[in-house]
């Protein structure tokens, strides 16, 4: 568990049982007769007004401790489509917003990190969403590689897909392919999409890349 997860389950823990006690101090100072007599809080009207104060307190404070980290804020989030987004590497409290972004099906094309990534198809199944891992060698994009992300992508139809790597590079670049090539979209177009992950000075320090790209681009 990263100390971000711990700092946020000790904070949930605190609240939940700050929560309790004071339901608990409420119920018993009403239930005493000595107290009652003097505590307004034990009408019927203030215990409500007191119920909903707490309530509010729930969920403007425990529902973000156990909440997941907005998917716009992962590294290079990128929309592309009302069905079809990118990023770079999302983490286990990203996962947990998939649903509220309806996520269906995550695309990760990253290698296998053991820092970053290792739990990743775990979690994210354990939510219901599907995964596929290609794992895309940076220095060495396959043709194989882009055929199966094509496949893919081609039988996901209308779900919502989120496309992923470490940086959204490899992503983008895919995504740029399989727009232009299977979708018909105009290159110039989807190369909007593409430029606003890809630094253009990028292209020339990873010159597979451009290459890649180049040789398959209509």
């Amino acid at each position: 568990m990263s100390s971000n997860s711990r700092i946020r389950k000790t904070l949930s823990q605190l609240i939940l049982a700050l929560d309790r006690f004071s339901f608990t101090t409420l119920f018993a100072s009403c239930q005493n007769p000595l107290m009652k007599a003097f505590n307004q809080t034990c009408s019927p009207r203030w215990t409500r007004l007191w119920a909903v104060l707490w309530m509010t307190l729930s969920l403007v404070v425990i529902h973000p401790v156990y909440a997941g980290d907005a998917l716009n804020s992962a590294l290079n989030y990128h929309e592309i489509s009302a069905t079809l987004v990118s990023s770079g590497q999302i983490s286990p409290s990203h996962i947990k917003s998939l649903p509220d972004e309806q996520i269906e099906l995550v695309i990760n094309l990253t290698v296998e990190d053991a820092d970053l990534n290792a739990r990743e198809g775990f979690e994210v199944t354990a939510l219901g969403i599907d995964y596929i891992h290609i794992p895309v060698d940076w220095n060495n994009p396959t043709a194989a590689n882009l055929q199966l992300f094509m496949s893919i992508l081609d039988a996901a139809g209308d779900r919502k897909v989120l496309v992923h790597c470490f940086a959204n590079y490899r992503a983008s670049a895919f995504l740029y392919l399989y727009r232009t090539l299977r979708q018909g979209i105009a290159p110039e177009i989807a190369r909007k999409d593409l430029d606003a992950i890809w630094p253009k000075p990028s292209w020339a320090k990873f010159p597979q890349w451009q290459a890649f790209i180049a040789e398959r681009a209509p």
